[in-house]
């Protein structure tokens, strides 16, 4: 999730209504086999009504969990849960969205969610709020090595930074997309994500800081150090 932005108010709601339909299928499929088992009486009804509620409250829960911040209907549409650190969620980010999607969604009957979602700066419900999540669309497609095989061609180029060779593709690609962002349009977040980035490089790579003079210089040169020495 290198290249995103943030997904929009109907985004969302489109999300959540295909996984309404999601969990609509499987109520019916549930019912239909309900049906077939009918001669063994209360018990299978009991089963159902635990099975449908457990399926009904816990489904946004489990399936950001383990669909890595997606539900189906966010991947459908690409949508994902990030933090606003960039860290990967972990599961108490989750919980505690999920805690107060009762609070989001029904209890207000979706006015709040309308209104922050749909004109916070950072587009954050509640839950969101106290997790420190956004919900973003992300450019899958596009995040790969194909984009550094865009820079032009650096035969007998001397690296500057050998230790480049020790980022990862996808760091490489996050350097290249913080860069054109940057670039596109230079705004104070944008500048800080760059030191912020240059910071964490400069320590995995082992650099002092004193070695390095302009944040954005030293990224595009490890960037192009990268492209040098992986080919």
């Amino acid at each position: 999730m290198i290249r995103y932005e943030l997904g929009t108010f109907w985004e969302r709601l489109l999300a959540l209504f295909l996984d309404w339909t999601v969990m609509g299928v499987f109520a019916t499929l549930i019912f239909y086999l309900a049906s077939v088992y009918s001669s063994f009486g209360e018990d299978v009804q009991l089963v159902v009504g635990i099975v449908l509620v457990t399926v009904f409250v816990f489904y946004s829960l489990v399936s950001e969990y383990f669909l890595h911040g997606s539900s189906i209907g966010k991947r459908i549409l690409h949508l994902r849960i990030m933090r606003l650190d960039g860290q990967p969620c972990e599961l108490m980010d989750y919980v505690i969205r999920w805690a107060f999607r009762s609070v989001d969604i029904f209890l207000s009957s979706g006015a709040a969610v309308a209104l922050l979602v749909g004109f916070s700066p950072s587009r954050q419900r509640i839950g969101e709020i106290l997790s420190n999540t956004v919900v973003v669309k992300y450019f899958p497609k596009e995040n790969s090595v194909s984009q550094l095989l865009k820079i032009k061609s650096l035969a007998n180029y001397t690296p500057s930074f050998a230790q480049s060779i020790m980022i990862s593709e996808s760091e490489a690609i996050l350097i290249k997309e913080v860069l054109d962002r940057s670039k596109a349009n230079a705004t104070a977040g944008h500048r800080q994500s760059i030191t912020e980035l240059s910071v964490i490089l400069a320590r995995k790579m082992g650099i002092p800081p004193r070695e390095i003079v302009n944040d954005k210089d030293f990224l595009l040169a490890v960037l192009r150090d990268y492209v040098a020495l992986s080919r």
